[in-house]
């Protein structure tokens, strides 16, 4: 049997077949993409594993390198620590071994001081008859040399001045340069002195302060001002002159300086009783076996005047209670201890109130002495009656007190007594208080003061005091104060007056000549200088200036710089007006003052302007260092120079020197004016009848401010008389009126208001003939 298949069947197995052809390949293409898709995710992992990787080599790299550079560092810091250790240690050797050296300088001078003393009457003097050569500068005395005269001859040196500026001298604690820098320098290169020579320098000194103060000449060595063995000598030649000698083998620089006087005692183990060369009442008693063995002493002494305690009380606040003060004693002493304590007799003033109650008792008592009483014979029967009289006046006196006390005391009653007043509070700051505290004060060598308690000071006479010490002390003094003072404000009342001893008050005058006010000179000078100062400057020519300048703190050795603000100037570079302070030495500066610029101040008679006078000193900025040890020293401390304005002085330069412009030529101008009498004629006549009210008037009849002052600049720049400034005034206003305007109305109106009613009734007066006049025609 034959089956047929159409066309459609085989079709649809066609399609079947390529329907699972499709669908197989369809998986296939399905797992393909499958795996694609999973090669991808791989490679994907892959690449992201190798960034995790790379990334983690980076970190690992970065961290390697971060310990590397911290362990650099971490040695760094140890290095430096080190060395800033090993430099420390080296600093704390050096200052060891600096103040070994100091302290061996210290004592090598102290024995060579003692030794010249002791020696000194019996050193054969051979330079007495060396020959004398004298040396000076210009007009200025320099120096005395001698030498042996087999190994010197006067043309092998030469001598000549420097000038402060160029040459900084340190000054130590009441310090004063007396003398001229000079220097000491061989004619020829190669010349060195054969043997030790004499020098005798000049210096200055003054009679209030000769008695505690000693020359010492420093030489400049080494980079540093060293003191050099000094003695004071006289020249027959000179005998106005005092100077100070010294004894060297060196060419270099000198100059010769006061400080507080010292005496050098040798104390032994017996004791005794060592006096001041300064003041005989100070005294050091020395018992028996206070000492071991053999020590040397050195004291100075430091006056401190009545004048100074008075001045720092009122000039600080903290030192209103201090009545007065002993001299300040520095003692340097080998042994650290005394066995036995030493008794210190020293000098202070008496409270003012009881010197004062013992003056007036001591002239009362000289009165007395001139004018004794007289004396009267009585009778016996008027002696009789005397006494009875004083017996009933005393007897009255008890009656009538009973009965006071009878009338204000009811029994039963307590009648309570009014305090008096508060003795530490209001009648402690009188100063009529006869009390007082004494405090010994003690001071170390960074001037720092405390109290010393336990130590007893006595007053054995009105300014005499006695107390004991049983241990070395560097400085001390006595403090007397009012009983209102508390123990812990002593201290400090010793530090501001200590410091206030160590300044100087100047003034500054400045001088111009009389007969050349360019010429002008400026000097500072101590207080107590200034009247003999402006005597020699008035002598000298030098009248005209300002008045001093008020009195100024300031140090021996700080820098004076002058500068200028306003309209003058020096003619001189400002870098020449500096000069250096010194209380003993002519501290000054001279210039030409001249105008900053003519044109300006044409209003002034001349031209001003001020002088501005500055100081500058160095001082230890403490800021700039970071962190200081104890073991550090204070000269380690960064040094700056500080600048400070002490005062200003006006100055006035004349103008007579500026040759003024010409006056302007001004276009004639003729006024018609036949309605009024006002015209140039009146205008001229009330200018001269007006006084200083015509500012008034110009006000009232509104001439420009501008204009007024305009007219008072020509009026002084040309010189020309105040009754041209009035006439051109009114003037003015008279030009700008126009002729229609009742113009008697508005100037007799001006005056009424200004208070010069005669002027408006000579106005009105003119204007009544005028209109008569005009009638009359």
């Amino acid at each position: 049997m034959c089956i047929a298949v159409t066309a459609d069947e085989e079709q649809s197995i066609e399609e079947r077949e390529l329907t699972k052809k499709l669908t197989r390949l369809n998986a296939e293409v399905a797992k393909a993409n499958t795996e694609l898709a999973e090669a991808v995710r791989l490679a994907a992992e892959t690449e992201s594993t190798a960034v995790e990787a790379e990334l983690a080599a980076e970190r690992a790299k970065e961290e390697a390198e971060r310990i590397q550079e911290e362990i650099k560092l971490k040695a760094q810091l140890e290095e430096k620590r080190r060395q800033e250790e090993i430099k420390k240690m080296e600093e704390v050797r050096r200052m060891r071994e600096e103040e070994e050296r100091r302290a061996e300088e210290a004592r090598r001078a102290k024995e060579a001081e003692w030794k010249r003393r002791d020696l000194a009457a019996e050193k054969s003097h051979a330079w007495e008859k060396w020959p004398i050569y004298e040396y000076k500068i210009g007009s200025d005395f320099g120096c005395i040399i001698r030498a042996p005269p087999s190994k010197f001859n006067e043309s092998d040196v030469t001598c000549r001045l420097i000038d402060r500026l160029d040459c900084p001298l340190h000054f130590e604690q009441h310090e004063e340069l007396v003398s001229n820098i000079i220097q000491i320098e061989p004619t020829y290169p190669d010349y060195k002195l054969q043997a030790a020579m004499l020098v005798a320098i000049p210096y200055v000194s003054q009679r209030s302060t000769a008695a505690s103060r000693e020359p010492v000449i420093k030489a400049f060595i080494n980079g540093h001002w060293k003191e050099i063995e000094t003695t004071d000598t006289i020249f027959d030649s000179h005998k106005d002159m005092k100077f100070a000698q010294i004894e060297t083998p060196l060419l270099t620089s000198f100059a010769v300086f006061t400080r507080l006087k010292r005496d050098y005692v040798s104390v032994s183990k017996r004791g005794g009783k060592v006096t001041s060369s300064v003041d005989q009442r100070i005294t050091i008693t020395v018992p028996k076996d206070a000492i071991n063995g053999k020590d040397l002493m050195l004291m100075e002494v430091q006056p401190v005047d009545t004048g100074s305690v008075n001045e720092i009380r009122l000039r600080t606040p903290a030192c209103r209670g201090l009545l007065a003060a002993s001299p300040i004693i520095r003692t340097s002493w080998e042994s650290s201890e005394f066995q036995k304590p030493l008794t210190i007799t020293i000098p202070c003033p008496p409270n003012p109130a009881r010197a004062k109650k013992l003056a007036a008792m001591r002239k009362l008592k000289e009165e007395k002495m001139k004018n004794p009483p007289k004396v009267v014979i009585k009778l016996p029967h008027e002696e009789e009656k005397e006494k009875e009289e004083k017996r009933k006046k005393i007897e009255e006196l008890r009656q009538a007190q009973k009965q006071q006390q009878g009338g204000q005391e009811p029994e039963g009653e307590v009648v309570e007594k009014k305090q008096a007043r508060w003795y530490m509070g209001e009648y402690g700051n009188n100063d009529d208080d006869e009390n007082d505290h004494l405090y010994l004060v003690s001071g170390s060598s960074s001037d720092r003061w405390t109290v010393i308690p336990e130590v007893k000071v006595i007053q054995v006479k009105l300014d005499l005091l006695q107390f004991d010490l049983d241990r070395p002390l560097d400085s001390f003094m006595v403090l007397r104060t009012r009983t209102n003072v508390e123990p812990d404000q002593v201290a400090p009342m010793a530090h501001q007056l200590t410091g206030f001893l160590t300044q100087k008050f100047a003034q500054v005058i400045l001088k111009q000549r009389s007969d050349d006010p360019f010429d002008t000179v400026l000097q500072v000078v101590h207080v107590s200088k200034t009247d003999k100062t402006l005597k020699r400057l008035s002598e000298e020519g030098y009248d005209d200036g300002p008045e001093p300048s008020p009195a100024v703190a300031i140090n021996e050795g700080d820098v004076i710089e002058v500068s200028f603000r306003g309209n003058v100037k020096s003619t001189q570079d400002e870098d020449n007006l500096k000069f250096v302070y010194n209380s003993n030495m002519e501290s000054e500066t001279e210039f030409q003052a001249s105008e900053v610029d003519r044109y300006l101040q044409k209003n002034f008679p001349m031209f001003r302007g001020v002088v501005e006078v500055y100081k500058k000193y160095p001082v230890r900025n403490s800021k700039k260092l970071r962190r200081r040890d104890s073991t550090e020293d204070m000269d380690t401390t960064p040094v700056e120079t500080k600048k400070e304005l002490l005062c200003e002085l006006p100055l006035t330069v004349p103008k007579y020197h500026v040759e003024p412009n010409k006056s302007p030529r001004r276009a004639p101008i003729t006024i018609v004016n036949d309605r009024d009498p006002i015209n140039e004629q009146l205008m001229r006549q009330l200018a001269e009848e007006m006084g200083d009210e015509w500012k008034t008037v110009a006000y009232l009849l509104n001439v420009s401010k501008a204009r007024v002052q305009a007219i008072q600049r020509n009026v002084n720049v040309y010189d020309l008389p105040e009754e041209d400034a009035r006439f051109d005034m009114l003037m003015t206003w008279l030009k700008k009126m126009p002729k229609a305007t009742d113009k008697v109305t508005i100037l007799s109106n001006a005056f009424l208001r200004c208070g010069r009613g005669d002027l408006a009734e000579e106005i009105r007066a003119r204007d009544r003939e005028f209109r008569q006049g005009q009638v009359s025609r």
